[in-house]
């Protein structure tokens, strides 16, 4: 009876073993993607602010009456009005698409760790039903 005890209660704990493992494992992963994910928004967030920069200055330029050169250095000849009108209303656009991105990345990060905390307590609650599993038994076994 004792070898089988034995052998119920490593397998058992390797059972647990391999659920702390999986999730520990998942962890890390969704870990990895938070930081990939940041990584991705720092990098957006520097082209809009580099564009934003631009534009200021192209703004400047037509509010001071000079042509000057676009933002690839090209001369552009005189700028109209509605040139000019419909490159900030395409820029407003942009900067629009932009904010809900922006508001759209936390609330799925948001979600995704919620999800991993439930994975996380539904690991524990197989945990501790293991446990149990193993504690019963090995009194059954003392019986």
């Amino acid at each position: 009876m004792e070898v089988g005890e034995r052998r119920y209660r490593g397998a058992l704990e390797k059972e647990q073993g391999e659920a702390v493992h999986g999730a520990h494992e998942a962890i890390t992963v969704l870990q990895e993607q938070l930081e990939a994910q940041c990584c991705a928004h720092d990098v957006k967030m520097q082209a809009f602010i580099k564009e934003r920069d631009s534009l200021k200055v192209l703004i400047v330029r037509v509010e001071h009456g000079n042509s000057g050169k676009d933002s690839h250095g090209q001369a552009n000849g005189t700028a109209t009005d509605s040139d000019i009108a419909k490159e900030l209303t395409e820029i407003q656009q942009q900067f629009d698409t932009y904010r809900a991105e922006i508001g759209v990345d936390p609330v799925r990060l948001r979600e995704d760790a919620i999800a991993s905390q439930r994975e996380v307590a539904q690991l524990t609650a197989q945990l501790t039903k293991s446990n149990a599993k193993l504690e019963i038994t090995g009194d059954h076994f003392k019986i």
